[in-house]
């Protein structure tokens, strides 16, 4: 069965071949190595069911799986590169399956030199994946921009850790903005720790990168569009300040038309010769020209009353988009201040 895994898979697979096959062990070859559970209770998984009978039938074979070598020296040569691992895939499937350590610990079931060896790589990633998920809950619940994203730890790629330690690096930050910054800051928490809690570090760290590109796009986002607003607001001030002056000086020159020409015939009368009256009449003549001039200069300069209105009102709205841009930039450095000071310290393990 174990050199024709498909055919086996395909017997534990189906319930009335499973009852022959166990029919045959028990009743004809009397044999009382296989536990006889295995061919009444319902089999949920074919793959481990075969991996079981082959283990307990004949635990003197050297423990396979799905045609793979899971001896500790096939298992390095399977978890020999992170990178199929993280960027997902068929290969990358494959090897999550034989990364589980209830598998490690049903191949330990195999009388080899390596039982002891994969029974503690089991309970290493068994201890990983719990350090890995109490990192990830560490930063959900300390940081805010953080609450949204979901982690998980990969054990195939603890169990590469595991195999090579020296695979354990930081992983490739790229030349996104930011993401340097925050793998540097995690990878700290890596540091810290050693083996097995390493390995669930390095991993969840690994985990985190969709996470950390997310949150450096987004920074890259509300940046931009900040700068855009700022740039906006400078823009909208000048126009606004200038078609406010443009409306002083107009409203100033149409309140002076009345009272300078009241007072040139005042002061006609008052001082007929004197000119006096004559050089207010001009002056109300000239304010009144200059007001026609500024009215009719006005809508070709600043626009419309509307144009105006929304302008004005456009710049009005502004610095409320522009406060929420910089809450959240300050939410990020607030979360990148925490998030160091979070792994810097020393993690604290209850198992």
């Amino acid at each position: 069965m174990q050199e024709n895994w498909s055919d086996a898979v395909t017997v534990f697979g189906d319930h009335a071949e499973r009852a022959m096959l166990g029919s045959w062990v028990i009743n004809d070859i009397n044999d009382t190595r296989v536990d006889r559970s295995l061919f009444r209770r319902e089999v949920r998984d074919a793959n481990m069911a075969v991996a079981s009978f082959v283990s307990q039938a004949d635990p003197e074979l050297a423990p396979r799986f799905r045609g793979h070598d899971l001896t500790v020296a096939g298992l390095g040569r399977l978890f020999h590169d992170p990178r199929p691992l993280i960027t997902g895939g068929h290969e990358a499937n494959e090897l999550m399956l034989l990364a589980r350590p209830e598998l490690l610990r049903q191949m330990s079931a195999h009388r080899t030199g390596d039982s002891a060896q994969l029974s503690r790589l089991a309970r290493d990633i068994e201890t990983a994946e719990r350090t890995g998920a109490v990192f990830h809950r560490e930063l959900t619940q300390n940081l805010v921009g953080w609450r949204r994203f979901e982690g998980r730890t990969d054990p195939a790629l603890v169990l590469t850790f595991l195999l090579h330690p020296e695979l354990a690096v930081a992983p490739d930050p790229g030349d996104l903005p930011g993401v340097r910054v925050w793998t540097s800051v995690l990878w700290s928490r890596v540091e810290s720790a050693s083996g097995a809690r390493r390995a669930g570090y390095a991993a969840a760290v690994y985990a985190a990168l969709p996470s950390i590109v997310t949150l450096a796009r987004q920074r890259g986002v509300w940046e931009r569009k900040k700068e855009v607003l700022d740039r906006e607001h400078r823009m909208l001030a000048g126009a606004v300040a200038a078609q406010n002056e443009h409306r002083s000086v107009q409203v100033m020159l149409g309140l002076a038309v009345i009272p300078l020409l009241g007072a040139s015939f005042v002061l006609d009368s008052a001082v007929p010769d004197s000119g006096i009256g004559m050089l207010f009449f001009l002056a109300s003549t000239g304010s009144f020209l200059a007001w026609v001039v500024l009215t009719v200069q006005r809508s070709h300069r600043h626009g419309s009353d509307a144009l105006r209105a929304s302008r004005e009102l456009r710049l009005q709205n502004i610095p409320g988009q522009d406060r929420g841009l910089v809450e959240g930039l300050r939410m990020m450095d607030r979360d990148l201040a925490r998030a160091r000071q979070l792994c810097s310290r020393p993690p604290r393990h209850s198992d």
